[in-house]
């Protein structure tokens, strides 16, 4: 079926003129594997079907204008598309948008199809030509419905509430600091064991989430660390792919799937390419409200990692700068107050500049993001006595 399906379209009279306007690649993959198209490619595809709709039209007013017989429905063919292609942007209104004018169009080429089939005077090879038509664009609708719904990204927040006390528990004796003869005040190095023992935990981490989702709710996710300070982790979870059917049968939710099996026996309509994106579409509905719990179940069951007690807590996109700078802020007026009320001492490897009577300013090395403490420090030097 699908050389023939190609063979069809290399010989097609205006392919050479249509391929500067499509991607043909893209719609042999919407032909053969839509599953595999991205959001953004489904719309890239979505703009260029507007933009031979509106080519098309554009000539077809050309046409009228030379004749003098301009009607509404020739300005219609030109205007529709072209705000097709602008809700078809990539920051433009929205997959919700794009549906709603490619739906009309499905109605129009539907209405067309029939027309023409009434008239009686429509050859063969244009029949077959708005039958194409609507499957393409009936296979398009589905795939961005579906891919709206099943393409979320959101961010995990995991703070290691132990994790410092359990890096100091398993730390050698070697690498502790002992105290010497000459004291600065310093800034105590609070962060120290938050960032080592948090750094060996985000591999961890990534991977149990992904193995949770695919385990749990038939979820193919990636995980990855998109920021650390301290015991503080941030992991953005991107949801590639969901077997629908699989997740309904993990959640306990056969009663809703025979409703889907008995749906499609009334859909024999339906031509047989389009009756999987059909049931694609309709899983993807039932499936819409266990998708958007997936964060908060995931922050519920990520009680502890390693061993360790964590408080997690999800944020969408649009959520997480808020979140993040005010945990940010947090986190420097803690460093600000350590560095006021705790006591240090200074080595080799810390720099301290310059001296002078007795006193100097201490550099310190984990500074805050959002301020910076200058603290002024009395230096004393002590001689050494052995033992």
């Amino acid at each position: 079926m699908a050389p023939k399906w190609k063979t069809s379209l290399r010989n097609f009279p205006g392919n050479a003129f249509t391929r500067h306007l499509l991607r043909w690649d893209l719609v042999n993959r919407l032909a053969e594997k839509p599953d595999r198209l991205s959001v953004s490619e489904l719309l890239l595809l979505a703009r260029q079907f507007f933009a031979l709709h509106a080519l098309l039209g554009l000539l077809g007013l050309l046409v009228e204008a030379l004749a003098q017989t301009v009607t509404l429905a020739g300005l219609w063919n030109v205007a529709f598309p072209l705000t097709g292609m602008h809700f078809a942007r990539e920051n433009g209104g929205g997959n919700r948008a794009v549906r709603w004018w490619i739906a009309y169009w499905l109605l129009e080429t539907l209405f067309n199809f029939f027309q023409s089939i009434s008239r009686g005077d429509t050859n063969l090879r244009a029949l077959a030509v708005y039958g194409v038509q609507w499957l393409a664009l009936a296979r398009l609708w589905c795939w961005l419905h579906v891919q709206q719904t099943s393409s979320v990204q959101f961010y995990l927040n995991i703070v290691i509430e132990s994790g410092k006390e359990t890096w100091l528990s398993r730390a050698t004796a070697s690498t502790i600091r002992s105290t010497r003869s000459t004291s600065v005040d310093l800034l105590a190095d609070k962060t120290f064991a938050d960032d080592k023992y948090a750094s060996r935990l985000a591999d961890s981490v990534e991977k149990m989430i992904c193995e949770k989702l695919r385990d749990e709710a038939a979820i193919l996710a990636k995980a990855k660390k998109h920021f650390q300070r301290g015991n503080l982790i941030v992991v953005l979870v991107s949801i590639e792919r969901i077997d629908m059917r699989k997740m309904l049968e993990l959640k306990g939710e056969q009663h809703r799937l025979r409703r889907v099996d008995v749906i499609m026996r009334f859909l024999r309509f339906v031509p047989l390419p389009l009756k999987p994106d059909f049931e694609e579409v309709l899983l993807s509905q039932l499936c819409r409200n266990m998708i958007g719990n997936v964060p908060s179940q995931l922050t519920r069951q990520m009680c502890e990692i390693g061993g360790v007690n964590v408080e997690v807590e999800a944020k969408s996109k649009e959520q997480q700068a808020d979140y993040l700078l005010e945990a940010m802020r947090q986190l420097d007026e803690e460093d600000i107050q350590d560095a006021k009320n705790r006591r240090s001492y200074a080595f080799g490897g810390d720099e301290v500049w310059p001296f002078f009577c007795g006193y100097g300013h201490a550099k310190v090395r984990h500074v805050p993001t959002t301020a910076c403490y200058p603290r002024q420090v009395t230096c004393s030097i002590a001689p050494h006595v052995p033992d």
